[in-house]
This record gives C-alpha cells, sequence and structure tokens, in this order.
C-alpha cells in the first residue's frame, strides 16, 4: 500500500460525506456487476434493452460519485481513474 493509499484512506475516515459517497460507489458497483449478470442471461430484446439501459443509468451514477470526490479533494495529484471498466454490452 503506498503512502498516498494510506493518506487518503485516512482522509476517508475523517469526512463522513466522503465515507457516505464511498459506501455508495459500493453499492453501484455491486448493483453494476448484477445488472451485467442478468443481461448476459436475456434473451428477448425487450429484456437487452432494459439492462442496457439500466447499465449507462448505473455508469452515469458511478461517474457522478467520482466527481463529487474530484469536488471534495478526495485525490491528490493525478486523478486515477477509477471507471468500471470499459465493457460494453454486447
Amino acid at each position: 500500500m503506498s503512502i498516498r493509499d494510506m493518506l487518503r484512506m485516512r482522509k476517508a475516515r475523517e469526512d463522513p460525506e466522503i465515507t457516505a459517497i464511498m459506501d455508495e460507489i459500493s453499492v453501484v458497483k455491486q448493483d453494476i456487476k448484477t445488472a451485467r449478470v442478468n443481461f448476459n442471461n436475456v434473451t428477448d430484446s425487450d429484456s437487452i434493452e432494459y439492462y442496457t439501459y439500466i447499465l449507462k443509468a448505473y455508469q452515469v451514477r458511478y461517474d457522478k460519485l467520482i466527481k463529487q470526490l474530484k469536488c471534495l479533494n478526495y485525490f491528490s495529484g493525478e486523478t486515477s481513474h477509477m471507471r468500471i471498466s470499459d465493457e460494453k454490452p454486447s
């Protein structure tokens, strides 16, 4: 674990707003995983469209939470990409 990671963890413990955002990020990550599993198991076009929409909505929510962390100066120096992944539904 780098010094930057340790400072980031300490900062998160000290600020309840950051802790709340981090908790919400964890929830959104799990929602994305679940939606991807569901997307991969459906075959009808309506369900495919639904899960495509849901995945996009979760990604937008995730990006918004990351922006909130940036506004709170959670990241120091260069901002690392915390994007879920560049994987797109097929």
